[in-house]
């Protein structure tokens, strides 16, 4: 199926190839002279639609990652949901398996969709997804086995779990995210560096 940028472009070009079939057979019926059909050829110069693309498609492009995030936000926030609602009725190897496999299985659907089916903005949101599941699995973890959620190393194997990705795919988001959590892991690694605090 051919992009929506390039049908538009295929539309103009078809459309100034008519009108010059058009205006060269006004011109031979004598309906205009030459000078007037040069000047309704010249107000749809070849280069009129591409003037702007690359801003529009630039605008596109942001639209598109901010509606993905938002997007890929939302559905985490179902499945959080989904999964704090039925938590307690949930055995613990069956809480245990779900938050060791859910931040993988959401990885590669992101990996899927941003390298196999073309569509890298949308693949990089559910990967950011996945990352965030990764942070909530690490305490969801941490809660199962009585850990405080306050323990300082929670943070820094959260920072350590999403900065390869940041790095693997090259993503803004993915890296705004590592870097609030090594901000927020050396916040949580203070009192233990730094006692007197």
């Amino acid at each position: 199926m051919t992009p929506p940028e390039h049908s538009d472009r295929d539309r103009i070009s078809d459309f100034r190839q008519r009108l010059s079939t058009e205006t060269a057979r006004w011109q031979s019926a004598g309906i205009i002279t030459p000078e007037q059909a040069a000047a309704i050829r010249a107000l749809y110069p070849p280069d009129s639609a591409a003037g702007d693309s690359p801003a529009r498609d630039a605008i596109a492009g942001r639209a598109i990652s901010v509606i993905a995030i938002m997007g890929s936000a939302l559905v985490g926030l179902g499945i959080i949901a989904f999964i704090a609602a039925n938590w307690s009725g949930m055995p613990n190897l069956g809480r245990l398996a779900l938050l060791i496999g859910g931040a993988p299985a959401i990885y590669a659907a992101g990996w899927l969709l941003a390298h196999r089916f073309g569509c890298p903005r949308v693949g990089t949101a559910v990967i950011l997804l996945g990352a965030v599941s990764y942070g909530a699995s690490l305490h969801l973890i941490a809660q199962i086995y009585h850990l405080p959620l306050h323990h300082p190393n929670l943070m820094p194997a959260w920072f350590l779990g999403v900065l390869p990705l940041a790095y693997i795919e090259r993503s803004r988001a993915l890296l705004t995210l590592a870097l609030v959590l090594f901000l927020a892991a050396a916040l949580f690694r203070a009192p233990v560096w730094l006692p007197g605090l």
